[in-house]
């Protein structure tokens, strides 16, 4: 097992497929709902609070949990903040994926919430600074295979960020988006901070349904 402190607020713990059948699971049988994932997952809370000296206690916390070679798995713990403070805050459900928890006694006036999250292909959340730079991006995405892409639109925190999610094998460059974008984030919880904390403009097919509204006014 390897532990790791990313950052603060953010932790990584890595185990092998032997390690994980030492605690009785396996990567398809993990499941908040289920006891052996609740007690092994507090047992490698309390291993990785000695280690590292992380505080899973000071407010909310999402746990997701990705596959690895010979059947092992990475499990990200990230504190969730209360407002957007930076763009890779990690809170919320993501749109369209399975997201499974259950909310624990409240703690000094926060509740943490753990939810168990297996996030499906990759996720790009791109930051816009002006209306103007981010319909210029859903112009640049409409009718390239983008458009057949999972795609949200939120306004967020006086921007706009579009959470987009190519299908699996399609190949998809980030960098279409460069010239438009300030940031982007490649991560689960980037797309799940913008869920929880942005308002949502348009959900499913927003660069097919913003890049066509564009289309037909220029086409008028």
């Amino acid at each position: 097992m390897h532990i790791y402190l990313e950052e603060p607020g953010r932790l990584k713990i890595t185990l092998s497929g032997d390690e994980l059948r030492r605690l009785s699971l396996s990567y398809d049988q993990l499941d908040y709902d289920d006891p052996v994932t609740r007690r092994a997952l507090g047992e490698l809370m309390a291993e990785a609070r000695a280690e590292t000296g992380f505080d899973f206690q000071p407010g909310r916390l999402l746990i997701e949990v990705f596959p690895a070679s010979a059947g092992g798995c990475e499990m990200y713990f990230t504190l969730l903040a209360d407002r957007p403070d930076t763009g890779v805050c990690a809170a919320g459900t993501l749109s369209g994926r399975k997201a499974e928890g259950t909310a624990l006694p409240e703690r000094r006036r926060t509740q943490q919430r753990l939810r168990l999250k297996r996030p499906a292909g990759t996720v790009y959340t791109f930051e816009f600074e002006s209306a103007e730079d981010m319909l210029a991006a859903m112009e640049r995405l409409y009718g390239s295979a983008a458009c057949a892409a999972d795609s949200d639109l939120y306004a967020f925190d006086g921007r706009y960020r579009l959470v987009l999610r190519p299908r699996p094998g399609e190949r998809f460059s980030p960098m279409t988006l460069g010239e438009y974008s300030a940031a982007f984030y490649r991560t689960a919880a980037a797309a799940a901070c913008t869920a929880e904390h942005g308002r949502l403009l348009a959900g499913g097919s927003a660069v097919d349904l913003v890049g066509g509204a564009l289309l037909r006014r220029q086409a008028r």
